[in-house]
Parts: C-alpha cells; structure tokens; sequence
C-alpha cells in the first residue's frame, strides 16, 4: 500500500496484520480466512478488503518487512563504522 495513512488507518492496518500473525502462528495460511482476521481484530471484513485483498497479501507484505541476517549483519556493521568515523572527525573519545 503505497498512499499515505492517517495515524487511525495505520493502526488499523497493524492490527490486522497482528491478528493474521496471530493465527499464523497456529496454523497454516490456507486455513486463515478474513473472517477470523476480522474476529480477532475486531473489525468488519469491509475493513480488512480496504487494506488488503487476502490473506497472501498480509504474509507478503510481513515477508518484505522482514530483515535477514545478512542484512542486518551488513547494516549493523556500517552503524558501527559510521559512529567511529563521526567521533574521529569529532574528536570525541572512544
């Protein structure tokens, strides 16, 4: 979803996605309907096909979010290094 949200729809669109967690967690995603999304997150399925259009969508989207550990060995690394770089041009102690 590429539009920009208002802080309400932002958190609806969140507890929707933690409430397919929820039952990802359990069982497989054949056997998660929008219904039970909806149940669990308290909102009509009205609500859910606004954000998503099924329940593929949702593990999709928790799928691209997800960082590997290679990413995060290779983002944490460049943190590391780009703070002592700025205490070096700074000349703040270590």
């Amino acid at each position: 979803m590429n539009t920009t949200l208002s802080s309400t729809a932002k958190i609806t669109r969140q507890n929707l996605i933690d409430s397919f967690w929820r039952l990802y967690c359990k069982k497989s995603i054949e056997k998660i309907t929008v219904k039970e999304i909806c149940a669990l997150a308290g909102y009509n399925r009205s609500t859910f096909y606004v954000y998503f259009k099924d329940a593929y969508e949702i593990l999709e989207e928790i799928e691209e979010q997800t960082i590997t550990v290679e990413d995060f060995k290779k983002l944490s690394s460049r943190i590391f290094f780009t703070a002592i770089f700025f205490r070096i041009i700074t000349r703040k102690p270590f």
